[in-house]
């Protein structure tokens, strides 16, 4: 858990390849102010929990907000736009933190600063990867951006994309081009052939996904783009298969979320597109966190 803290914090990979914000197939944004108001409080509470859990050393009271994003056809491309309260952040004080979580003698260092028009970038560096090298600047008092590529620090400088955009909607919100995704796992769609061969996802183009709080439950809603609509029937009617499948297993080993999950979720087709809708006990998901 230690060393994915760092891992997760700063993106320590063996890539330095990056992909622009308007280019990316996925994003990942998350609240993360309304993840920790609701979920740390019932955390801290278990002991088995606290072992594991370094949430709040990874994201301070300053971090608020996160959003990742990339390309599936780039190994281990990721981008992180990082909003919250940082007039008075340091990063060296930040990775000096993160460090003492890591348990092994892998260390992040601030190994340069370079002004920019006006704003500093940090160059962050592995003591034990050379090749390692990671760029974080605090674009103003309420936002910063780390990434692989200087190049795209520079365009979140150079006001290239809007801060508008980066804005989670809910909890979790999950923006996927699953053609590019197959396609990374080894599927050739258009052809349809490859490694990867499941029907189901070589129909859908599109996947958008959001977790959101509803007081006792946390409400779970996905939307799938198909080719057309007679896919998207036929992609409704293969869940809806899996949902009765899952309901008549006998498995003892299937956790009480899941199955709650499942006994409440709801596919509706308009179109082209289907919607998926379940929702989950808030009990039951702390539970499912500590298990």
């Amino acid at each position: 858990m230690k060393k994915l803290c760092i891992v997760l914090a700063f993106l320590v990979a063996s890539s330095v390849q990056a992909t622009n914000f308007d280019q990316a197939n996925w994003y990942l944004s998350a609240d993360i102010a309304k993840i920790k108001d609701r979920f740390m409080p019932h955390l801290v509470k278990n002991k088995a929990a606290n072992k594991s859990l370094k949430f709040s050393a990874l994201f301070p009271d300053t971090l608020t907000q996160i959003t990742l994003y990339g390309q599936t056809n780039q190994d281990d491309d990721v981008t992180a736009v990082i909003r919250g309260q940082f007039n008075h952040f340091s990063v060296s004080d930040y990775i000096a933190k993160l460090n003492l979580l890591a348990d092994s003698g892998d260390e992040l260092t601030v190994d340069s600063s370079l002004d920019y028009k006006g704003t500093t970038i940090e160059h962050i560096q592995s003591n034990e990867d050379d090749e390692v090298s990671i760029y974080a600047s605090i674009l103003n008092g309420q936002m910063m951006v780390v990434g692989f590529d200087l190049a795209e620090v520079k365009n979140w400088i150079n006001g290239r994309y809007a801060e508008s955009d980066v804005i989670p909607t809910g909890m979790l919100t999950l923006l996927v081009n699953v053609d590019a995704a197959m396609a990374h796992m080894g599927a050739d769609l258009s052809k349809n052939n490859g490694g990867f061969k499941s029907t189901v996802f070589q129909k859908i183009n599109h996947l958008s996904a959001s977790m959101t709080d509803q007081g006792s439950s946390l409400a779970v809603e996905a939307a799938l783009v198909t080719r057309d609509e007679a896919t998207a029937q036929q992609v409704q009617q293969v869940i809806n298969g899996l949902v009765a499948m899952n309901a008549l297993s006998t498995q003892s080993d299937q956790s009480e979320a899941w199955m709650t999950m499942m006994q409440t979720l709801k596919v509706v087709k308009k179109g082209q597109n289907l919607i998926l809708s379940t929702s989950i006990p808030f009990d039951v998901a702390i539970e499912a966190m500590v298990d």
